[in-house]
């Protein structure tokens, strides 16, 4: 008896070991790339005037049928490459971006090459969208606004 009570308390033990390691495995992650399907926001100054307000779905195309959209890869050694694509004339910029990032809690912290820093609250990030919100703040205006981002791999 004492036996089959150890081996039904060791099994339990395993599936619970199990699921909780399940949970972790399916999280999603940042990794990958995404591109820019919707942007959002305003830029206000000190007085509060509004001075600018949009909402665009990208890619935004011209007359002649030309786009613009961008896209961040967040790689595994926690860098991030940022592309912008011109569909129609070229495949993508020629001036790629590069960043370095990290994550805490729900914060997405960039740093480019020249050590300026872009700070994103993670509003949602899912296996397939990934929506981005951003405070920024000077002496003269405040811009804010969401970014929603597609995993296209």
């Amino acid at each position: 008896m004492k036996k089959l009570f150890l081996f039904v308390a060791v099994m339990m033990a395993a599936v619970a070991f199990s699921s909780c390691s399940k949970d972790e495995d399916e999280s999603p992650s940042i990794i990958g790339t995404w591109q820019i399907t919707h942007s959002e926001g305003k830029e206000v100054d000190n007085s509060g005037k509004l001075l600018d307000q949009w909402s665009e779905d990208y890619p935004v195309f011209d007359e002649h049928e030309n786009g613009f959209c961008w896209s961040y890869t967040f790689n595994n050694d926690g860098t991030c490459v940022s592309k912008t694509y011109e569909i129609g004339i070229s495949d993508e910029d020629d001036n790629p971006q590069y960043y370095t990032y990290s994550i805490s809690e729900n914060k997405l912290i960039m740093t480019d090459q020249y050590g300026d820093q872009d700070i994103y609250e993670i509003k949602k990030l899912s296996s397939d969208q990934l929506i981005l919100f951003y405070h920024n703040q000077n002496d003269y205006y405040t811009t804010e606004g969401t970014e929603t981002y597609k995993r296209i791999k």
